[in-house]
């Protein structure tokens, strides 16, 4: 196996090399993140963002650590990547040290990693570009396994939270573009879909840093290499030119004022919004408390920890994805950091025993890695981009194909017909059906959950839930 990937990379570099022009890596950030955007370092007052690189450092002890480091104006910070094990940017730059949403200001562009790519994957992603079945991209870099597939903006965008959204649609939807089962190896199903959509802050492997191929000093000489497609330094591509190649809904707007992009044509301002809700705005602007969350029944953890584990639950390529969204579920489960890590330890040798690819078991460092996602901020963490990261399909609440807010109208609307009154308020203020099977359980002391369904006409579920509120000498 090792061998034929060797093949593969070396061919790959052959046929790349052949058709596009090689690059080093410092020509290849010089030209996605141009010198005069970067802060120099010490004059903060230049008011500029700067790229944020993450690479591996080999401790005295034997161990490892991952650290972040700020590439100011001139990148003298790129030399920590080469040659070195394990080196990612992303095409973003940020105010601060930290790589957040918060702190992330401009995109320069969108990094596609399309995995399962040998040599005839590379030739057919080449002809697809040519017969303009795929956009043109400025940059493919052999990472190995696969290919990452570079877009540069003509200009930057400015980060606002609607942009961001609107962006990582757009990249989403490119992605089911580029990634087809003639360019990648790995064959999506109709009920399945294998790709890997990453999101708009996505780290990728640096040129000039190792790939995953090769152990031990072998690693040196697999490389991550750049090649440029188009033959010209400072070629683009613009927004409006893969707005032509999506669906209207998932187009981004051509107004130039960034700030105006937004969903909702129905949106408040924020006067508007104080006067509707004054109670929202008193506590989140004036006082600046953070965002209220709805916790969840531990129920929904608990489904995802057993989905997981099934056997087409996780699988090699999804797995961190997977055990994300379990400390995502925790979170909004409201379960204790110590339980979900145990549970999420505790899953390692079953995970690791699913791996498929050489060089890519799963550790305890991945579930470690993963634990990030322990934060506040992801109890909102939507369904769509939870089904894209870890290709599971999530149950939904069934509305005929209608949006929320008019089936809840229309449900509404029914329910007023159906009690003119509001008969089905349960005016006690407490739930009749726990009310029934705790008289049940009063009745029949040593009664069983099934006799109580029998006896009552409730189904299983309700006398499940309201089982335990309810004693035998209530």
């Amino acid at each position: 196996m090792a061998a034929k990937e060797y093949g593969a990379y070396r061919a790959k570099n052959a046929i790349l090399g052949s058709a596009l022009t090689p690059v080093t890596p410092r020509e290849f950030y010089d030209d996605v993140f141009p010198d005069q955007d970067l802060e120099r370092q010490g004059h903060p007052e230049d008011h500029r963002a700067n790229m944020i690189i993450a690479y591996r450092v080999n401790l005295p002890n034997g161990k490892t650590l991952m650290r972040n480091e700020l590439v100011f104006r001139g990148k003298a910070g790129l030399d920590h990547a080469e040659g070195n094990t394990f080196a990612l940017c992303g095409m973003c730059t940020y105010s601060g040290k930290r790589r957040t949403a918060v702190n992330a200001r401009m995109c320069y562009g969108f990094a596609f990693d399309l995995d399962g790519v040998a040599a005839e994957e590379c030739c057919t992603v080449l002809l697809a570009i040519e017969k303009k079945v795929v956009p043109c991209p400025q940059y493919i870099v052999n990472s190995g396994h696969g290919l990452h597939i570079y877009y540069i903006f003509e200009r930057p965008v400015p980060l606002y939270p609607p942009v961001r959204e609107r962006l990582q649609r757009m990249k989403t939807a490119l992605t089911r573009i580029i990634w087809t089962n003639e360019t990648s190896y790995i064959k999506s199903r109709p009920d399945r879909d294998m790709r890997d959509y990453l999101g708009i802050y996505q780290n990728m492997r640096m040129p000039g840093s190792c790939t995953k191929i090769g152990k031990g000093k072998a690693r040196t000489k697999y490389l991550v290499t750049a090649y440029r497609y188009n033959t010209y330094t400072g070629a683009r591509c613009s927004l409006t030119y893969l707005n032509q190649w999506l669906q209207p809904k998932d187009q981004v707007p051509m107004d130039p004022d960034y700030s105006s992009w937004d969903y909702d044509v129905d949106h408040l301002t924020l006067a508007e919004a104080a006067a509707e809700y004054p109670e929202w705005y008193q506590r989140r602007i004036v006082e600046q408390l953070p965002a209220g969350q709805w916790v969840c029944n531990k129920a929904l953890y608990e489904w995802w920890l057993d989905l997981i584990q099934q056997d087409d639950g996780a699988r090699d390529g999804t797995r961190y994805n997977c055990i994300s969204v379990l400390f995502v579920y925790a979170i909004k489960c409201a379960v204790p950091f110590p339980e979900v890590l145990a549970d999420a330890l505790g899953l390692v040798e079953l995970m690791d025993g699913r791996t498929v690819k050489p060089d890519n078991a799963f550790t305890v460092a991945d579930v470690k890695a993963a634990s990030k996602y322990y934060q506040r901020g992801y109890a909102r963490y939507p369904i769509r981009m939870i089904e894209l990261k870890t290709h599971l399909e999530l149950p939904r609440n069934k509305r005929n194909g209608r949006p929320q807010a008019l089936h809840l109208e229309r449900a509404r609307a029914v329910q007023k017909i159906d009690f003119p009154n509001g008969e089905w308020r349960n005016k006690d203020g407490r739930p009749i059906k726990q009310q029934q099977i705790q008289a049940w359980r009063a009745a029949h002391p040593a009664g069983r959950k099934i006799d109580c369904e029998r006896d009552t006409g409730l189904s299983r579920h309700t006398v499940l839930k309201w089982w335990d509120t309810a004693t035998p000498t209530d």
